[in-house]
């Protein structure tokens, strides 16, 4: 039986998470848009002064999943917010619930750090969105899906 893990992304795994965004923005249909460099994800992703936050999910230590994070702040809520950048699963490994489980992650680590809400953007094209849904995520008219603390505590708690 195959076993999945989650983990943080270490420097040595700059070319790896490089390569998982590339390959969401292609199947997104939108791989003319790309124009981030593997020196972009060492400096901001690994680097001293680190813009964003990247777990990975690995299937038999290969990695299969990628989520990318930073933290922004609602300043009507006063409390900070998760914001979800990249969510990307190998197509492949789909159906090993890779994606389900860094989202629980995510919502396990917003819950720590005290935030008021997970929020992320998905394109209307995206097929994605039916997963957002069944997992707990709202489509706002402000945002176009979010998911609140008490959103959080139940997938946190449910996967």
């Amino acid at each position: 039986m195959a076993r999945l893990t989650l983990r943080a992304a270490l420097p040595a795994d700059a070319e790896t998470v490089y390569r998982m965004i590339r390959d969401l923005c292609t199947a997104l249909g939108e791989g003319e848009l790309f124009e981030a460099r593997l020196e972009d994800v060492q400096r901001d992703a690994f680097g001293p002064d680190r813009r964003y936050e990247t777990w990975l999910a690995e299937l038999d230590e290969r990695p299969v999943g990628l989520l990318s994070f930073y933290m922004t702040y609602s300043t009507y809520k006063g409390a900070p917010c998760l914001f979800i950048d990249n969510l990307f699963v190998e197509p492949w490994a789909r159906g090993e619930r890779a994606g389900a489980k860094l989202m629980a992650a995510a919502a396990r680590l917003a819950i720590e750090r005290g935030c008021c809400r997970i929020d992320l953007h998905v394109l209307k094209s995206n097929p994605a969105r039916s997963f957002y849904d069944a997992i707990g995520l709202m489509a706002t008219d402000e945002r176009p899906y979010s998911i609140d603390r008490v959103g959080l505590r139940k997938l946190a708690a449910e996967i």
